[in-house]
């Protein structure tokens, strides 16, 4: 069935006025040509008609199509905080944000959502580590540590090929992914990375926090409550965020050396647990831990239950992120990184930047003192 989308024309005829006239008014060019009353008129006339402006036709006038990639999943609380900033941001702008993520990024508390199919009221489909098929992927496609193949590039182009006016984006794990939007970035789109920043030629903005400031209100916390002994549990990837956490925490305690860090390749899975606990063990006189994430917080926390240790009253644990995914039996103490603003100073900067160069842009953190941690008892 053809759409009968009102057109200019329509209106023209309404309100006798020339097509050019009705252009003008709707798109307030000019409009000290026409009296306050014909303006009204018009608008009113559209209204009633229902007509929208047809951004395609605008578009290709002037090279903008008002919508904006944004290239992240709800993985976690942070994330999703992120996402809304974003979004209010670009819509309170009057600029659509197209989302898109890997399908492979989903969250393992939300998981278990993915296997049934709800719209058929079917029962288990095909999880993410599956094809409908039943086979394993190609040999030659990256996957993750699901076996889930990766999208990314494949994203990256739908954006592109969208001809967005920018792009905001969290961590890449593909590298020609990661070429791609530094390549994008190098030609002059706008490009705002979260916790990542993009190598050169690329000329994008990251928006991040300020790891060793963070870092330094953690050791506080410990050292007010007497904990000496601190090692560092983090995630063995290249992403920006990752890097800085961990030697933030070098820095922050330069008594300690690398072997006071771990890093694990991939966070779930119950043979991580064996792997904290030997690490822990090499570290017999550490009273407290912190962590690189929430979620890396919880494994912990897991891992110690294994071997009959408690937290706070055996160690004090310390997460990243206030992620409200990873609550369990007690509250963690942890880092909020402010998500939302995370979102809005990244939206801003895609708006008030056509031409941005690179840079970096830290958001304020704060210290969440909760149950995870307690005063050293000897």
């Amino acid at each position: 069935m053809a759409r009968t989308t009102p057109r200019l024309i329509d209106i023209a005829k309404r309100a006798e006025l020339s097509v050019t006239s009705i252009s003008r008014i709707l798109s307030g060019q000019r409009l000290s040509e026409y009296s306050p009353d014909t303006q009204t008129r018009v608008r009113k006339i559209a209204e009633e008609l229902g007509w929208r402006p047809n951004l395609v036709v605008q578009g290709m006038k002037t090279g903008q199509t008002h919508t904006f990639g944004v290239f992240m999943a709800p993985y976690d609380t942070f994330w999703t905080g992120v996402l809304y900033g974003v979004h209010d941001t670009l819509l309170e702008a009057k600029q659509v944000p197209v989302v898109l993520w890997p399908h492979a990024q989903v969250h393992p508390t939300i998981e278990s959502l993915r296997g049934h199919d709800w719209a058929r009221g079917e029962g288990p489909v095909a999880k993410r580590s599956q094809r409908p098929d039943g086979a394993s992927p190609p040999a030659d496609q990256p996957t993750d540590e699901a076996g889930s193949v990766r999208r990314e590039l494949e994203r990256i182009n739908c954006l592109e090929d969208r001809r967005v006016d920018a792009i905001i984006s969290w961590p890449l794990y593909e590298q020609n992914a990661r070429e791609r939007l530094t390549m994008l970035s190098a030609r002059g789109l706008p490009v705002v990375t979260i916790d990542d920043a993009l190598p050169a030629p690329a000329k994008s903005i990251h928006v991040g926090h300020d790891e060793v400031g963070t870092m330094a209100s953690v050791r506080g916390h410990l050292d007010e409550l007497g904990h000496r002994q601190v090692v560092y549990i983090g995630l063995g990837n290249d992403h920006t965020w990752a890097k800085q956490r961990k030697s933030a925490f070098l820095k922050t305690w330069p008594e300690f050396d690398a072997d006071a860090t771990f890093d694990l390749d991939i966070v779930d899975g119950e043979h991580r647990h064996g792997e904290i606990n030997t690490f822990l063990q090499s570290h017999p006189k550490a009273t407290a831990i912190v962590t690189a994430t929430d979620h890396v917080a919880r494994q912990v926390t897991r891992a110690l239950s294994l071997v009959g240790k408690r937290v706070p009253e055996d160690f004090s644990v310390v997460g990243f992120g206030n992620d409200a995914f990873n609550k369990g039996d007690i509250p963690l103490t942890t880092i909020d990184q402010r998500p939302y603003e995370v979102g809005q100073i990244a939206a801003q900067l895609t708006l008030q930047t056509p031409k941005p160069r690179k840079r970096s842009v830290h958001v304020p953190t704060q210290l969440l003192v909760q149950e995870s941690t307690r005063p050293l008892t000897t």
